[in-house]
């Protein structure tokens, strides 16, 4: 009866624990032409931000950062596995208070450059 009364309140201990980010997420959007990217700012870890591009209904691609922290031009470089294209963002903080409605930056589509700007959803 002991054993069966210790697994049951293993399971209930178990299936009441879960578990939590170290960080904040802000979301942001952008659309140029037939492209849409998303952002999703890791605040407080920016090795937890990515970039998804989708291109029309063509499955999205996800791009990361290379490092978990700004350069000294305070820029971000994010880069997808086996593709040309890359994004470099500019202003980028170590931390931010509250999430910049705004953030500018390049991407490379593999032939040109493009200006982006991502808009911090509501």
């Amino acid at each position: 009866m002991k054993v069966i009364f210790t697994i049951g309140l293993l399971l209930l201990a178990a299936g009441s624990v879960s578990a939590q980010k170290a960080y904040d997420a802000a979301y942001y959007h952008s659309k140029t032409g037939n492209r849409t990217f998303k952002l999703e700012l890791g605040m407080g870890y920016f090795a937890a931000s990515n970039i998804k591009r989708a291109i029309g209904s063509a499955r999205p691609i996800t791009f990361y950062p290379d490092t978990a922290v700004p350069d000294d031009q305070y820029q971000m470089t994010f880069h997808a596995k086996a593709q040309p294209d890359y994004f470099i963002l500019d202003d980028m903080q170590e931390s931010y208070d509250t999430a910049p409605p705004v953030i500018t930056g390049r991407y490379w589509s593999g032939k040109k450059w493009s200006a982006i700007k991502f808009v911090l959803g509501r």
